[in-house]
Protein backbone atom coordinates (compact mmCIF):
# COMPACT_ATOMS: atom_id res chain seq x y z
CA UNK A 1 0.00 0.00 0.00
CA UNK A 2 1.65 3.62 -1.26
CA UNK A 3 0.87 6.58 0.99
CA UNK A 4 0.58 9.60 -0.52
CA UNK A 5 3.16 12.48 0.91
CA UNK A 6 0.74 15.86 1.58
CA UNK A 7 3.06 18.61 -0.17
CA UNK A 8 1.22 22.13 -0.56
CA UNK A 9 2.68 24.45 -3.02
CA UNK A 10 1.47 28.14 -2.56
CA UNK A 11 2.58 31.28 -4.58
CA UNK A 12 6.12 32.83 -3.66
CA UNK A 13 9.52 31.33 -3.37
CA UNK A 14 10.16 27.52 -5.11
CA UNK A 15 11.96 25.13 -3.48
CA UNK A 16 12.45 21.72 -5.27
CA UNK A 17 14.38 18.48 -5.79
CA UNK A 18 14.52 15.67 -8.90
CA UNK A 19 13.41 12.41 -7.95
CA UNK A 20 13.20 9.57 -10.67
CA UNK A 21 12.02 12.29 -13.30
CA UNK A 22 9.48 13.60 -10.97
CA UNK A 23 9.76 17.10 -9.55
CA UNK A 24 8.52 18.02 -6.21
CA UNK A 25 8.41 21.82 -5.57
CA UNK A 26 7.41 24.03 -2.28
CA UNK A 27 6.66 27.00 -3.13
CA UNK A 28 6.04 30.42 -0.25
CA UNK A 29 7.98 32.79 1.16
CA UNK A 30 5.71 33.40 3.70
CA UNK A 31 5.56 29.88 4.52
CA UNK A 32 7.57 27.17 6.73
CA UNK A 33 8.47 24.18 5.58
CA UNK A 34 7.65 21.02 8.29
CA UNK A 35 8.36 17.22 8.22
CA UNK A 36 7.44 14.38 10.01
CA UNK A 37 7.83 10.78 9.88
CA UNK A 38 5.97 7.85 10.54
CA UNK A 39 8.09 5.48 12.47
CA UNK A 40 6.04 2.62 11.69
CA UNK A 41 6.56 2.77 8.02
CA UNK A 42 10.73 3.94 8.38
CA UNK A 43 12.79 1.04 6.97
CA UNK A 44 15.74 2.71 8.67
CA UNK A 45 17.83 3.11 5.11
CA UNK A 46 18.75 6.10 6.52
CA UNK A 47 18.66 7.84 3.33
CA UNK A 48 17.00 10.77 4.59
CA UNK A 49 20.40 11.40 7.00
CA UNK A 50 22.54 10.97 3.70
CA UNK A 51 20.56 14.16 1.91
CA UNK A 52 19.38 16.15 5.48
CA UNK A 53 21.23 15.00 8.92
CA UNK A 54 20.60 18.65 10.78
CA UNK A 55 17.11 17.05 9.85
CA UNK A 56 16.74 13.74 10.51
CA UNK A 57 18.44 11.27 12.79
CA UNK A 58 19.03 7.52 13.44
CA UNK A 59 18.31 6.40 16.86
CA UNK A 60 19.06 3.59 18.54
CA UNK A 61 16.01 1.44 17.36
CA UNK A 62 17.45 1.73 13.52
CA UNK A 63 14.48 4.21 13.04
CA UNK A 64 14.46 7.71 11.53
CA UNK A 65 13.50 10.45 13.40
CA UNK A 66 12.95 14.47 12.63
CA UNK A 67 15.26 16.58 14.78
CA UNK A 68 15.09 20.57 15.73
CA UNK A 69 17.93 22.47 16.57
CA UNK A 70 16.89 25.56 18.94
CA UNK A 71 19.07 27.61 21.01
CA UNK A 72 17.45 25.74 24.21
CA UNK A 73 19.33 22.49 22.46
CA UNK A 74 18.46 19.83 20.14
CA UNK A 75 14.70 18.49 19.86
CA UNK A 76 14.17 15.00 18.65
CA UNK A 77 10.62 14.69 17.21
CA UNK A 78 9.39 11.00 18.69
CA UNK A 79 6.68 11.15 21.42
CA UNK A 80 4.52 9.73 19.99
CA UNK A 81 5.18 10.86 16.59
CA UNK A 82 3.01 11.44 13.72
CA UNK A 83 1.52 14.62 11.79
CA UNK A 84 1.05 16.47 15.21
CA UNK A 85 5.25 16.45 15.75
CA UNK A 86 6.00 18.51 12.91
CA UNK A 87 9.76 19.81 12.84
CA UNK A 88 10.51 22.98 11.10
CA UNK A 89 12.76 22.58 8.36
CA UNK A 90 15.67 25.37 8.03
CA UNK A 91 15.33 27.04 4.56
CA UNK A 92 18.75 26.09 3.61
CA UNK A 93 17.78 22.60 4.07
CA UNK A 94 14.35 22.60 2.46
CA UNK A 95 15.80 21.08 -0.96
CA UNK A 96 17.37 18.37 0.85
CA UNK A 97 14.20 17.39 2.94
CA UNK A 98 12.38 17.35 -0.50
CA UNK A 99 14.57 15.32 -1.97
CA UNK A 100 15.09 12.66 0.73
CA UNK A 101 11.16 12.53 0.90
CA UNK A 102 11.27 12.02 -2.91
CA UNK A 103 14.16 8.71 -2.24
CA UNK A 104 12.42 7.22 0.83
CA UNK A 105 12.05 4.01 0.24
CA UNK A 106 9.56 3.26 2.97
CA UNK A 107 7.35 6.68 2.03
CA UNK A 108 7.35 7.61 5.74
CA UNK A 109 8.34 11.14 5.03
CA UNK A 110 5.61 13.74 5.35
CA UNK A 111 5.59 17.44 4.47
CA UNK A 112 3.66 20.40 5.61
CA UNK A 113 3.62 23.89 4.39
CA UNK A 114 2.27 25.50 7.18
CA UNK A 115 1.53 29.48 6.36
CA UNK A 116 2.81 32.04 8.58
CA UNK A 117 0.75 34.90 9.98
CA UNK A 118 1.95 38.63 10.02
CA UNK A 119 1.95 38.57 13.64
CA UNK A 120 4.84 35.10 13.88
CA UNK A 121 6.88 37.19 10.98
CA UNK A 122 7.39 40.24 13.62
CA UNK A 123 7.99 38.02 16.42
CA UNK A 124 10.85 35.80 14.65
CA UNK A 125 11.92 39.63 13.31
CA UNK A 126 12.60 40.85 16.56
CA UNK A 127 13.24 37.62 18.26
CA UNK A 128 16.64 37.73 15.91
CA UNK A 129 17.25 40.98 16.67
Amino acid sequence: MSHQRPVRPAPGRQVSARSAGNEVAIVNQDAELRVWIDQDLCTGDGICTDHAPQVFTILEDGIAYCIEESPFGRKVFNDPGGSFELAKVPREQEAAVVHATAECPGECIFIEVVEISPTDLIEQATSAS
